[in-house]
């Protein structure tokens, strides 16, 4: 998927998400979120917006800073919450349309440039708040097969590629960390989530997905998603 496909992405999901927070109520728990309210995840997606846009729109070379960040998640009273999380989108959006492609800007996950790994982190993290938030309603919007594959090669490529990633994985709770070697493939896996989350990469504690490795013998592991 390319930088415009994951703007449009972000575009929808955000404008769906402050609809369902807004038919939710800001009290109401989010099932997929144990211990979160409405109000609690609005508050979050904005920061996060506001914190991803600060880093394209400086062009910082390292990631900001505890001082810089806590302002970007301060959140006013309850009657302006929503507005203030349509603005937080709004200034992503933007910060994602207008800056220049070549853009040197700190990231965190391998990508063709900063603009493109801004754009999927956030078109995938606003995704998946948006099905978080349909939850404490009574229906969630379905995600764009394509789009839902493209969130696992994230996770999988990206998140679980890291030395520190870990997958908790029956039996006997090993952990498995997949990571590229120099002159190694990666070895290609197919993903099956818990059914509640069966096209996403969001866990909730507990719940039992299953990692089925092609080749070798097709070894298949169970992931606990926590």
């Amino acid at each position: 998927m390319d930088i415009a496909e994951h703007i449009e992405h972000l575009r929808r999901d955000g404008a769906r998400l402050v609809e369902a927070a807004g038919r939710a109520g800001l009290d109401a728990p989010v099932p997929t979120c144990p211990g979160w309210t409405v109000r609690d995840l609005v508050g979050h997606t904005g920061g996060v917006h506001r914190w991803a846009a600060s880093h394209l729109t400086t062009g910082r070379p390292g990631p900001a800073t505890a001082e810089e960040t806590a302002p970007l998640f301060a959140t006013p009273e309850d009657g302006k919450l929503l507005d203030w999380y349509r603005d937080a989108h709004s200034e992503l959006v933007d910060a994602l349309t207008k800056t220049d492609p070549g853009v040197a800007c700190w990231s965190f996950l391998a990508a063709p440039s900063p603009l493109a790994f801004w754009a999927r982190r956030q078109a995938h993290e606003t995704a998946i708040h948006r099905v978080d938030a349909e939850s404490a309603g009574s229906s969630v919007t379905p995600v764009a097969p394509g789009f839902a594959v493209d969130g696992i090669d994230e996770l999988l490529n990206g998140f679980l590629s890291r030395p520190t990633s870990r997958l908790v994985a029956d039996p006997g709770g090993a952990g498995r960390a997949p990571h590229r070697r120099p002159g190694k493939r990666p070895v290609p896996a197919a993903v099956e989530p818990p059914r509640h989350r069966r096209a996403r990469h969001r866990r909730r504690p507990g719940r039992a997905g299953r990692v089925a490795r092609q080749g070798d013998g097709g070894v298949a592991m169970t992931v606990r998603w926590r």
